[in-house]
């Protein structure tokens, strides 16, 4: 039998075991101090009302509420978020769950939203998210990658450039999603190339239906095709396509092709890795203001 002291002893050992899984459990929530958020006004970091300057550990959730916080990162990357955003923090990544944000600098940095991720390429990204789960893309001064999280390119957005990007409703375990692409169909050693005039990606495009369209070569042409996953691309593209169908838009060389649909703005939408592709009107911006860089300490 246990006797009173003893359930006594059992008692406050249990409490000190209690107390330090609680301690460690809060060390370890708090993770590894990655940055600094400032901003003029108020917002939420953690779950905690902050106002002025808080700071942001790996993971960490900031909600920016009605102010336009700052985030200075340890790896050099500036990140500013829109009102009215939810994004998720680390050290080489930003996750916006919601609303608008933009990064600058910082090598190898990607902003996550709606399944795809962009890659600024030290430039500077503007990335807006809707409701919907569609995104839009800024590139300035230098051109931004968009990709699938598995890696396949979706889009390459040129600098000053924008694109709004909407991933399709696909089933798991469905066949991958057909891809339909418009641009001047090129032959070059020996291999089929096109580039989206509107996703900036080159494919190689493989089929025999292409045998029945030689004569489009230096044509603008519409195909649609399924990807290749277990062909290697031939050099300067992402992936091979198999073309079911092309369809030849016009039966001009090369540069004038490029010219007339630059002056008619017509191919404006792609479908490329399950991901519609269309151009943001020029201009559209996302118009974040800046704050001042704040001091990072260990």
């Amino acid at each position: 039998m246990i006797n009173l002291h003893n359930r006594t002893n059992l008692k406050a050992m249990s409490a000190t075991v209690v107390a330090l899984v609680l301690v460690s459990s809060l060390i370890a929530g708090s993770g590894i101090p990655i940055g600094v958020a400032l901003a003029k006004g108020g917002f939420v970091l953690d779950q905690a009302a902050v106002t002025g300057t808080g700071t942001v550990f790996e993971g960490s959730v900031l909600e920016s509420g009605k102010a336009t916080p700052s985030v200075q990162l340890k790896s050099g990357t500036v990140v500013t978020l829109g009102a009215d955003t939810k994004a998720r923090f680390h050290q080489k990544e930003m996750v916006l769950e919601s609303g608008s944000g933009q990064a600058e600098g910082g090598k190898g940095f990607t902003v996550t939203a709606g399944g795809l991720r962009v890659h600024g390429e030290s430039g500077l990204v503007l990335v807006r998210r809707d409701a919907g789960g569609s995104i839009a893309v800024s590139a300035l001064r230098n051109p931004a990658r968009v990709t699938t999280a598995q890696g396949r390119l979706v889009a390459m957005v040129g600098a000053g450039k924008s694109l709004q990007l909407a991933p399709m409703a696909i089933q798991e375990g469905r066949a991958m999603a057909p891809s339909r692409l418009t641009g001047v169909l090129v032959f070059k050693n020996g291999h089929y190339y096109l580039t989206d005039e509107t996703a900036g990606v080159t494919v190689e495009l493989q089929g025999v239906i292409l045998q029945e369209h030689t004569k489009a070569v230096g044509a603008r042409v519409e195909v649609t095709g399924i990807t290749d996953p277990t062909s290697s691309p031939a050099s300067g593209a992402s992936e091979v396509l198999r073309v079911s169908k092309i369809v030849e838009l016009s039966k001009s060389d090369k540069e004038a092709a490029v010219v007339t649909a630059a002056a008619h703005g017509i191919g404006k939408t792609a479908i490329v890795a399950g991901v519609v592709v269309s151009v943001v009107a020029a201009g559209a911006g996302i118009g974040l203001t800046r704050t001042a860089k704040a001091p990072i300490s260990n």
